[in-house]
């Protein structure tokens, strides 16, 4: 397999990175075309920010909102997180 380059994303990394740093639970969407660095992109902000925080990243393949949020759900069943972890969002998780 090739060893690609990761370029050209510094504003995009900056910016989760600032997301990443405020230490606040967040939904953000990375969008864009197949085999463009989406992944590469959230796997060098987790890098930069050096956190202890627990991170929960789910990949959705549907960006509907009940798309979302069975994705979420379905993750948080499979890895047997407590409802208690969405305790003060505002998103109906049920």
């Amino acid at each position: 397999m090739a060893n690609w380059m990761f370029y050209g994303r510094k504003e995009q990394l900056a910016e989760l990175e600032r997301m990443l740093g405020r230490n606040r639970w967040f939904f953000d969407k990375v969008t864009g075309r197949r085999r463009i660095g989406k992944t590469t992109l959230i796997q060098r902000a987790l890098q930069g920010i050096k956190s202890k925080q627990p991170i929960f990243y789910v990949q959705v393949p549907d960006s509907e909102p009940t798309g979302v949020l069975s994705a979420v759900n379905d993750a948080s069943e499979t890895f047997n997180f407590s409802r208690a972890c969405w305790s003060g969002t505002s998103l109906p998780l049920t």
